[in-house]
């Protein structure tokens, strides 16, 4: 599954001086990863968590899902050092 962060002033990341990689800042300018994850409806259950520099792009395998049909209800949460945003 592919999720996409955006804010609303555009992407979620920095280039200083185009450089590589590309990084996230919180509204204080800290600079961090941040980390998806998808969780069961109930939130109780990790399905898939991943941390990426990849311009605000997150891919979650689903191959450890314990749904054998889609679509379902489920949880994104987004983390930034380990907090729930």
């Amino acid at each position: 599954m592919g999720i996409r962060l955006v804010g609303a002033g555009g992407p979620i990341f920095t280039r200083e001086g185009g450089g590589w990689p590309p990084m996230s800042t919180d509204a204080a300018g800290k600079i961090s990863d941040l980390r998806v994850e998808l969780r069961t409806e109930d939130g109780s259950q990790l399905v898939a968590s991943v941390q990426s520099t990849n311009f605000g792009f997150y891919l979650l395998p689903l191959k450890d899902a314990p749904w054998d049909v889609y679509p379902v209800a489920a949880q994104v949460r987004v983390l930034l050092d380990g907090n729930v945003l």
